[in-house]
């Protein structure tokens, strides 16, 4: 887990090499490993080098927590917000729903990212007044 907080902190400086280098050698076993290494990715523009069936997985009958289940939400959003594969309506909803979600739990990382990425998704579509609320 240090290792993807590394890479995503390196992003998050600026230093896209560094942070490239030491994520594409990660393998990540958890969602919260995956969520480092999907945000480092993402700030670094990278998000190709994902494979979504891979962070989406979850094996057989395995119990999962309510937060992991939305950080899974948020990077599949994020995932199809960057690369165009869901339709508009479809990410408004789940940003909404997601948002929502934190906001009811408190939890201010979680809260700070998905603010980020759906104001990024009104700000994509020109909708400046909607990304300041947002934010």
């Amino acid at each position: 887990m240090v290792l993807s907080i590394a890479a995503h902190a390196l992003a998050l400086a600026g230093r896209v090499d560094e942070a490239l280098a030491l994520a594409r050698t990660l393998v990540p076993v958890d969602v919260y490993e995956w969520v480092h290494l999907f945000e480092c990715l993402l700030r670094c523009g990278e998000l190709k080098a994902v494979d979504l069936r891979s962070l989406l997985y979850r094996p057989p009958n395995a119990a999962e927590n309510r937060w992991s289940e939305l950080a899974r939400q948020r990077m599949r959003a994020d995932y199809s917000r960057v690369t165009a594969t869901e339709a508009a309506a479809d990410l408004e909803a789940t940003y909404g729903e997601l948002v929502e979600a934190y906001d009811r739990g408190g939890l201010p990382f979680e809260r700070a990212l998905t603010r980020l990425s759906y104001a990024r998704f009104h700000l994509a579509a020109g909708q400046l007044e909607q990304a300041g609320e947002v934010n």
